[in-house]
C-alpha cells in the first residue's frame, strides 16, 4: 500500500544520507507525482538558498523524473542557481562530466540501501554499466573507470529549457 512504500522509500533516503553524512528535508509528498504541492519545495528552497540544485535528467524515459522538472521550474520562479540534471535512465545532453572511479564501491553501496527499488531491477548492474558506458568521456589508458554525467544550466536557462520541452510535449 502507498503508507508502506512511503516509509520503506523514506527509511532508504534517510539510510543512505547518513551514511554520507548528508542533511535532508523531506516534503512528505504522496507517491503519486500529480498531487504534489510545489509551495513546500519552493518554501525550503527560498529557506535553504542552495547554491545548486541537482534533478534528474529532463530527457529521461521515467515520467516521475520528467515532472520532476516541471515540479522544479515551479518551485524556483524567481530562485538563480545551478542547476544540475543527471542521468538515470537514458543519455541525456552533458556538459559536464565527473570521473567517481574512486567512489564507485561508495556508489554500489548505496544503490543496494534502496531495495524497494532493487525489486524491479539490478539497479547496481545497471547504473554502473551506465556509469562504465559513461568511461568513453574520458582517457583510461585500458583502466575500468566510470563517469557520472550532467547538464548543468543556470536557472534562467534551466527554465527556458523545461517550459521549451513542456511546451512542445503538448502538441
Amino acid at each position: 500500500d502507498e503508507i508502506s512504500k512511503i516509509k520503506s522509500r523514506k527509511t532508504e533516503a534517510i539510510n543512505s544520507c547518513k551514511k554520507m553524512n548528508w542533511k535532508y528535508h523531506f516534503l512528505n509528498q504522496k507517491i503519486d507525482f500529480r498531487d504534489w504541492d510545489n509551495s513546500l519545495l519552493s518554501n525550503l528552497i527560498y529557506e535553504i538558498k542552495p547554491e545548486i540544485i541537482f534533478v534528474p535528467s529532463l530527457f529521461d524515459d521515467n515520467v516521475e523524473h520528467r515532472f520532476s522538472n516541471s515540479f522544479l521550474l515551479k518551485s524556483i520562479k524567481s530562485f538563480n542557481c545551478e542547476i544540475w540534471s543527471y542521468q538515470v535512465y537514458s543519455c541525456h545532453i552533458t556538459n559536464i562530466i565527473v570521473d567517481i572511479t574512486n567512489e564507485i564501491d561508495q556508489k554500489k553501496e548505496l544503490i543496494k540501501i534502496y531495495k524497494s527499488q532493487l525489486q524491479s531491477r539490478d539497479w547496481v548492474h545497471y547504473i554502473l554499466g551506465l556509469n562504465a558506458w559513461n568511461s568513453r568521456f574520458i582517457v583510461t589508458k585500458g583502466e575500468k573507470s566510470w563517469v557520472e554525467t550532467f547538464l548543468v544550466l543556470t536557472s534562467n536557462d534551466y527554465k527556458n529549457l523545461v517550459r521549451s520541452f513542456f511546451k512542445s510535449q503538448e502538441t
